[in-house]
């Protein structure tokens, strides 16, 4: 249970919302609609409070924003209940998500790579790069905007093939833990072990910062990165997904 809870609180802090409510023991978070992970109800400490009230103040809360309720729901014992709940009510489930660790001051890893640049201060060339990268669109500057609130040691990681940008990474360090997110490669260079190149120089940054962890997310049905990760020696922790009120909130 505290394995679980202080993932969850590195989680919290290592990609921030726009705006948050602390809801006795559940964390609501608003980022206008950018990611499940950011527009979510963390129910990370056990509560006082009747759960249907609770429930019926979030769809409120969210619904005045016109988007539905989403809670984030945990394989520890309390989250599980509520999971109950909102399945009761028509919940639907969405995005099985595996949360893995490795330690790392004792992982073999290969010398620095000359072609992953690691920036420890978000720049508008990066933020630009990424943006263009996956297609965000007109939501570049709510990307902008969650990045520039991480308030932690943090590696943007790029690696480029000639004047291509190949591959992308990101890493937040707490309490020494490096939280790995954002790992993408473009289409055009998978298959060519870039995301083991760009994971790499993540470890070894972080390890010359005196972290001894690293901890990642991976979508269940992520084949290449679970095989990856797996290789790399990450294990599973616990899991978790999103729970997403019905309804239409257009």
């Amino acid at each position: 249970m505290q394995t679980i809870t202080r993932l969850e609180e590195l989680s919290l802090n290592s990609w921030p919302a726009l705006a948050s409510i602390h809801y006795d023991g559940w964390i609501i978070r608003l980022a206008d609609r950018f990611t499940d992970r950011s527009n979510s109800v963390w129910p990370l400490y056990e509560s006082t409070l009747d759960p249907e009230q609770k429930i019926s103040r979030c769809e409120s809360l969210y619904g005045g924003f016109r988007q539905p309720a989403v809670f984030r729901i945990n394989t520890s014992d309390f989250p599980l209940q509520l999971d109950r709940r909102l399945q009761d009510l028509g919940y639907s489930l969405k995005t099985i998500t595996s949360v893995q660790t490795r330690r790392i001051d004792d992982l073999s890893l290969d010398e620095r790579d000359g072609n992953v640049n690691i920036d420890t201060t978000l720049t508008d060339d990066w933020s630009d790069d990424v943006s263009t990268f996956v297609a965000l669109g007109d939501r570049k500057s709510i990307y902008h905007r969650i990045l520039g609130r991480i308030m932690l040691p943090t590696a943007y990681a790029t690696l480029r093939i000639g004047s291509s940008l190949a591959a992308i990474g990101l890493g937040v360090l707490e309490d020494g833990h490096l939280g790995i997110y954002g790992m993408v490669t473009h289409p055009t260079f998978r298959r060519q072990g870039l995301a083991r190149r760009v994971l790499n120089s993540l470890l070894n940054w972080a390890r010359s910062c005196g972290a001894s962890v690293a901890y990642l997310h991976v979508e269940e049905d992520n084949t290449p990165a679970l095989s990856l990760y797996e290789a790399i020696g990450f294990e599973e922790v616990y899991q978790y997904w999103y729970r997403v009120q019905p309804g239409d909130f257009v």
